[in-house]
């Protein structure tokens, strides 16, 4: 599954509104399968996935690096160039575990032009 939701800044608190990602992430874990790689290109802000996202993983009951791999890869766009920079920006995948990152780096090689750096997703 992967997540591409808009984050929306809010001014007011100068911070990012994880409520989308938070949403959508809420509706993969109905219907996903023990094994799911989950993939959020959203654009969040550092320490979004351990205070928003993998609390909600952990009370479904799955663990994380088991039952769901996380994985972080943010998308960097200009709107109206999505199809040119999806094939030219270098991109960095946060992952729980290597091996997945190298796989969700495997996806992304079948259209990206550019470096694909992967990382644990604590460091991305």
């Amino acid at each position: 599954y992967i997540i591409t939701v808009p984050t929306p800044y809010i001014k007011k608190t100068k911070q990012i509104d994880a409520n989308y990602v938070v949403s959508a992430v809420k509706q993969v874990l109905e219907v996903c399968e023990n094994g799911t790689i989950l993939v959020i290109e959203s654009t969040i802000s550092p320490g979004t996935i351990d205070k928003f996202v993998r609390p909600i993983i952990e009370e479904r009951g799955f663990v994380i690096g088991q039952d769901i791999h996380l994985v972080h890869a943010p998308e960097r766009i200009i709107p109206g160039k999505m199809v040119y920079e999806l094939e030219n920006n270098s991109r960095t995948i946060g992952a729980d575990s290597r091996e997945v990152g190298e796989e969700v780096k495997s996806w992304n090689k079948s259209f990206s032009k550019n470096d694909i750096v992967v990382t644990d997703i604590k460091t991305d």
